[in-house]
This record gives structure tokens, C-alpha cells and sequence, in this order.
């Protein structure tokens, strides 16, 4: 399993394991999410808002998963993912009540460095949101 496989892993866990995640991210990381429907003006993060994130979400998701159907190797160090995630909120969120599951289309681009995340770029496409 590579880097790209265990960081999907980790984050994607029940509990994530926030240091084993710290452990595949290089200390210059930077995460860009661009507008959609769960951050509708987009963000960026460094290592740490990153490491933020992944202990947030455990405390607002009941569960997730990503399913990669699609991986393009650019060359040694640049990596395209096409994804489906599916995810469960733990808690309410505004108009969504828990159990409302969230599903989204991702494409993901990964840049490694040292064997090591050094960039996250992902284009989001959520469905509309399914209350159970």
C-alpha cells in the first residue's frame, strides 16, 4: 500500500489516528479544496489545519468511505484519483439531521515529495443530501 492508499485509509477509519496520519504528510503539506457544497467558497490548509480536519470530521461523521475506481500515475511524484466518497453525520448539521448521508464524486490530485503528501487538490461534486 503506498502513501496515497494509507492516507485515504487512515482518514477514512472510524477513529482516525490523527499522528499516523501527521506520519504521511510532508511538513510543507498544503490542502486546497475548491468551492462546493460543504465549503461553498473553498479553503486551503497547511499540515496543520489538515490534521485539524481529519479530527473534526471524526467528530461529525459516523462513518465514510472512498472507493477509487480510477488512478492516473503522471509520473513518479504526481498522482490523479477519480473517487466516490460516501459519508454519515454523527451530529446535526444545520438543516441536516444525523444519519443524513452525504455522497460526492472527487477528483484528487496528489503531489509527493520525500515520499510524502506535499500537496492535496481536490474538485468536490457532492450529490444532494439523502436523510435516512
Amino acid at each position: 500500500m503506498d502513501v496515497i492508499e494509507r492516507y485515504l485509509a487512515e482518514v477514512s477509519a472510524l477513529a482516525p489516528d490523527v499522528d499516523a496520519v501527521a506520519k504521511l504528510l510532508h511538513e510543507d503539506v498544503e490542502f486546497i479544496e475548491h468551492p462546493n457544497l460543504i465549503s461553498p467558497k473553498g479553503r486551503v490548509r497547511d499540515r496543520q489545519g489538515m490534521l485539524d480536519g481529519v479530527q473534526a470530521g471524526a467528530e461529525i461523521i459516523a462513518r465514510q468511505h472512498f472507493d477509487v475506481w480510477d488512478r492516473i500515475r503522471v509520473d513518479a511524484d504526481s498522482h490523479v484519483l477519480r473517487a466516490a466518497w460516501e459519508g454519515e453525520l454523527a451530529v446535526r448539521i444545520g438543516a441536516w439531521r444525523m444519519g443524513t448521508v452525504l455522497r460526492a464524486k472527487l477528483a484528487m490530485f496528489f503531489e509527493l515529495r520525500d515520499d510524502l503528501i506535499v500537496r492535496q487538490e481536490n474538485f468536490d461534486c457532492y450529490e444532494p443530501p439523502q436523510p435516512t
